[in-house]
């Protein structure tokens, strides 16, 4: 299509009356004659025609007539096409049939309204919430698949700080520190799906920690990981049932290959080999192999082989699974960096030392400190009266909150040596940063600062043409910060980054240690020719605060920055499909007791 120009002439169409006075003008369109008037106290009234006026394209139409239209009939076609939550070619489409006589083709109405939309400036007011202000308690983000066509020559101006990742170990942060086992228990409290041999075999370690002897030659450390496995196996072998690595196959069909509906019979001796063959994603593009069978999803209550649940204490259908599985899943699944955050950690302490004791002590007074907690003080509500009954869950139970409770006190101590240590070794961005900006700031602070670094100074932050963001009244508040993609160098004869011979895409070591099962992973599609989305933040009043363009796959170091970059004071709660992602990253970059800390859930 034709590029079109668009044409503004403010000109009143009608002048309601004032007083003795009114106010007419003729319309033609070749010649407009604009009449003027004087009030009778001779005051000379000056006309605002921000509200109308007539907008032309440019363009003759069929008959050779230059086309005008009015402010009017624009604002009707843009409410017409906000107010269906269609598209222009939809919308317009009808708009065109409401009147058979109207002689203007779709293409023509489609074309005004986007050079419409594009004389319009938003005003910051309408990006702000009259409860939250710039402050809200929580909010929440996402990005949004809505692609815009990239031009040739486009220019992005984000600068940033480089921050370093501080390469915390975060299976230090999780009850059971070996991947293996968490890949284990989640797959068994998420699905009935058969366990592969390399579950059973972790599975089957975790089993053996309840009889395993005290280990006396250890370290103060070992011991302590010796002491928090054993109790995770008594919490987690009380509701599902141990019986033997042999049975894995149990009796479930596995489909044939290319079969997505029926299947074989696994032989009762093939179990373990079978469900080999069934875990892990299928091959992707590979070489001389055929597709990988089919999975069969199974709910976790018919799980019929290892680590099938036991239905003697609480059925199947029974609601007390709805707070077993995701205490289970919290505490043991995974990391537990910041699983109570934004609470007070005195009452909770309290809490744990009673459930310790020996007899019990008086931990249901103290229960009430983990009311804030959703899936705590649902499982003490269900599964309360069975804590008094079996010492053992009771006691296993208390040190593994316990353990939640203070492991975010050594995330801080792990994070701040370090940064001494980098700072030591002349990388001193990250102490610097978190010293200085992760107070309470104000967009005056980082003005001054924007004006001292040479990638900040001279940049027009605040131009969504040159940002390609537009947040209203949210103005940076602190520099940008990110971390660059490290990229291993190719050797020769080594496949494709990301591609072997029969297998996907490769994933990082970093990220399959953390996340074995790939719960977290977000496909965002990306064209050649468009951008890959739109990053947005609502307030908890459904008003949008801002958004950014993004030109790469969503990226949670991304949304990590944009808090930071935006609000003066850290939101408490942030509520993100990938939190656990992001809570992850900042904990590697910027984490601070007490502060940063607060924002993740």
């Amino acid at each position: 299509m034709q590029e079109l120009t668009l044409a503004c002439v403010i000109l009143a169409l009608l002048i309601p009356r004032v007083g003795s006075c009114s106010f007419s003008c003729a319309c033609i369109f070749k010649q407009l004659s604009v009449g003027s008037w004087t009030c009778p106290e001779n005051h000379e009234v000056a006309y605002d025609g921000g509200n109308d006026g007539l907008f032309s394209l440019r363009k003759a139409d069929d008959s050779g007539s230059l086309l005008v239209f009015t402010r009017s009939f624009c604002d009707t076609l843009i409410s017409f096409v906000y107010n269906s939550r269609s598209s222009y070619t939809a919308a317009t489409s009808f708009l065109s049939s409401l009147r058979s006589g109207f002689g203007l083709r779709r293409q023509i109405i489609v074309t005004l309204g986007r050079c419409f939309v594009a004389t319009l400036q938003p005003t910051p007011d309408l990006f702000v919430c009259p409860e939250c202000g710039n402050i809200p308690d929580y909010i929440v983000i996402d990005g949004q698949a809505l692609g815009f066509r990239l031009r040739d020559g486009l220019k992005i101006s984000r600068p940033a700080l480089h921050l370093p990742i501080m390469n915390l170990k975060i299976d230090h942060y999780a009850v059971i520190q070996e991947p293996s086992i968490r890949a284990g228990i989640r797959k068994v409290l998420r699905t009935g799906d058969r366990l592969s041999k390399t579950d059973a075999e972790a599975l089957l370690k975790l089993h053996d920690v309840v009889s395993s002897v005290y280990p006396r030659s250890r370290t103060p450390a070992a011991i302590e990981n010796w002491r928090l496995k054993r109790h995770a196996a008594t919490l987690f072998f009380r509701f599902f049932r141990w019986t033997s690595k042999d049975d894995l196959g149990g009796t479930r069909p596995i489909p044939a290959v290319g079969d997505c509906g029926g299947g074989i019979q696994a032989e009762p001796g093939a179990g373990a080999a079978a469900a080999d063959v069934q875990d892990g994603p299928p091959p992707v593009g590979g070489l001389g192999e055929g597709p990988a069978p089919a999975t069969v999803s199974v709910p976790w209550d018919e799980r019929d082989s290892t680590c099938h649940p036991r239905f003697d204490t609480f059925k199947a259908e029974g609601t007390a699974w709805a707070t077993l599985r995701p205490f289970i899943l919290a505490l043991l699944g995974d990391p537990v960096v910041n699983l109570f955050v934004g609470h007070p950690r005195p009452p909770l302490r309290e809490l744990t030392v009673e459930l310790e004791t020996e007899g019990g002590g008086e931990w249901r007074k103290r229960a009430n400190a983990a009311n804030a907690v959703g899936f705590v003080a649902n499982f003490f509500a269900r599964v309360g009266s069975l804590l008094d009954k079996e010492k053992p869950l009771r006691l296993a139970v208390g040190a593994l909150l316990r353990f939640a409770v203070e492991v975010d006190g050594i995330v801080d101590r792990d994070f701040q040596a370090a940064a001494k240590v980098a700072a030591d070794g002349g990388q001193t961005e990250t102490a610097d940063f978190c010293r200085r900006w992760l107070g309470v700031t104000t967009p005056a602070e980082f003005d001054r600062f924007s004006a001292e670094p040479p990638e900040f100074k001279d940049k027009d932050l605040d131009s969504p043409y040159t940002t390609f963001e537009f947040f209203g009244f949210l103005k940076p508040v602190r520099p940008a910060i990110y971390t660059p993609r490290a990229k291993r160098p190719r050797t020769a004869g080594q496949p494709a980054r990301g591609r072997r011979r029969g297998q996907g895409r490769r994933r990082g070591a970093q990220a399959a240690q953390e996340d074995a099962g790939d719960r977290c992973a977000k496909a965002f599609p990306k064209h050649s020719d468009l951008t890959a989305g739109v990053f947005n933040i609502v307030c908890p009043h459904v008003v949008t605060m801002g958004f950014r363009v993004m030109f790469d796959a969503e990226s949670v170091a991304d949304a990590l920055s944009v808090i930071l970059e935006r609000f003066p004071k850290l939101p408490q709660v942030i509520f993100y499909d990938v939190a656990c992602k992001m809570d992850r990253n900042g904990m590697q970059r910027v984490w601070h007791h007490g502060h940063t800390k607060a924002i993740w859930t």
